[in-house]
């Protein structure tokens, strides 16, 4: 099966009207005078690719503002949800006239499922004016200088989250012998400024998740096999800032304020073999119970440090 040029056409516009419409009336918000106006603007351009394995990121650009949302946080900046930015003025214009410059749509051929996209155009009066739509690595030198502008905005629009989530993650020791425990510290953050709800992946039966992924890395410095721990709600502890375990059960849902943060302690143990294995950290966040298509959902991926594996000590110590 491959996946036609008019499909992911459409699903680049499905994604770019989601970003549109992720918070209501933001995508025809005028910062003339102070002033606001509700209706959307006639004319915007969107940008959206494939993030990780199965995410996507989507960029939704007007004369007033610059808004993105993802599911899967990019290399670098774990955060996702929802991001918005005022656009500076004339960069509208720039953006739209270097899309409108590459002319019309060439075709992008047919491709498997899954295969990652990228893809940029304009939205007039409700109807795509045109949409440009490649492989990831497939873009023509034209194309890329036009998705180079949409994506110093996109990185720029992510320093400013609006409804959004982040993590981070550090080792309580960086070096684990086999057969013992491995310990990960991790904090779940609300930088935006609106409330966001949190499914608790310390609760039993949560749809939020913590995983650890590990890849084995040679002597050499390749890449080997790699193995994704799971931690069980049982192995997850809520604690303070200060690493005291919190009283009493764990909440179904936290409820997070803006600029407010939930620490946990995630704990496993480790039967692997011993060796330097390169490390990241998974945060599957799932929409609570009876939340709409505008709830902060998707995969939080944080880089930690190399951890090292090593043979225990005949006394139980390691070496």
């Amino acid at each position: 099966m491959t996946t036609s040029v008019s499909r992911s056409r459409r699903a680049a516009l499905a994604w770019a009207i989601a970003v549109a419409a992720a918070i209501p009336g933001v995508a025809g918000l005028a910062a003339t005078n102070g002033k606001e106006r509700g209706a959307m603007s006639d004319s915007w351009v969107f940008y959206t690719r494939t993030v990780g394995s199965a995410g996507t990121l989507g960029g939704s650009f007007t004369k007033e503002a610059a808004l993105v949302r993802t599911d899967s946080s990019l290399p670098g900046i774990p955060r996702i949800g929802v991001f918005r930015a005022p656009m500076e003025p004339g960069a509208w214009d720039a953006l739209a006239g270097a899309v409108r410059s590459l002319g019309a749509a060439r075709s992008s051929g047919q491709h498997p499922p899954g295969t990652a996209m990228v893809s940029i155009g304009i939205m007039a009066k409700g109807r795509a004016e045109v949409v440009h739509s490649q492989a990831e690595g497939a873009a023509n030198p034209d194309e890329l200088a036009v998705l180079a502008k949409a994506e110093a905005l996109v990185d720029d629009t992510m320093k400013r989250p609006h409804q959004a989530l982040e993590g981070s993650a550090e080792w309580e020791s960086p070096s684990v012998a086999v057969d013992d425990d491995v310990r990960v510290r991790v904090r779940v953050g609300n930088p935006g400024l609106v409330p966001v709800p949190f499914p608790n992946p310390a609760s039993a039966g949560s749809p939020s998740a913590l995983s650890l992924v590990l890849v084995r890395v040679a002597p050499g410095g390749e890449a080997g096999e790699s193995r994704e721990i799971e931690f069980a709600p049982e192995e997850i502890s809520e604690v303070g800032p200060d690493g005291k375990r919190s009283t009493g059960p764990p909440e179904d849902v936290v409820p997070l304020a803006p600029g407010k943060a939930v620490h946990f302690l995630a704990r496993s143990r480790l039967r692997i073999a011993p060796a330097s294995y390169r490390a990241s950290l998974r945060i599957s966040v799932a929409a609570p119970p009876g939340a709409d298509e505008r709830s902060v959902s998707g995969t939080i991926v944080v880089e930690m440090p190399a951890l090292a594996v090593v043979r225990p000590k005949p006394q139980g110590g390691t070496r």
